[in-house]
């Protein structure tokens, strides 16, 4: 018995070693992880609005904005914001701080948001980690 374990590791790994790499943004840089300090949700004028403070623009060249009516719900990304107009990888220091107003809020309901970076490569877009959830009201 002990030899027929070993053995099937022994083929586990050999066909294991032998997986040929597939994916083209394996050995890409993603974007850093947004930490909870760098954005907020808030209430104005009938909307909640999302906003944050940017990334290294070297780092990063967009940004994706996910809601969900729970915490730990399934959340549906509602907006692609591309923030280097200058393209990609090529700094826009112009940039001081991002938001995005989310128009579509039924008073007294909470909301849960989440924000993450992209970086656009010709491979194809790569994002970073998604950031833990913050909630708002109306």
């Amino acid at each position: 018995m002990k030899k027929l374990i070993m053995l099937l590791i022994v083929c586990t790994l050999f066909i294991a070693c032998s997986l040929k790499e597939d994916n083209p943004l394996h050995n890409k840089k993603a974007p850093s992880v947004i930490i909870s300090d760098n954005w907020s949700v808030t209430q104005r004028s009938g909307v909640l609005v999302v906003s944050w403070n940017p990334l290294d623009m070297m780092d990063c060249d967009g940004y994706y904005i996910y809601r969900s009516l729970s915490h730990s719900g399934q959340y549906v990304r509602l907006i692609d914001n591309p923030t280097n107009v200058n393209g990609p990888g090529i700094p826009n220091s112009a940039v001081e701080e991002l938001e995005f107003e989310d128009h579509d809020v039924i008073s007294g309901i909470y909301y849960y948001y989440k924000i993450s970076g992209y970086r656009i490569y010709s491979e194809g877009v790569l994002e970073g980690s998604i950031s833990e959830p913050k909630s708002g009201r109306m």
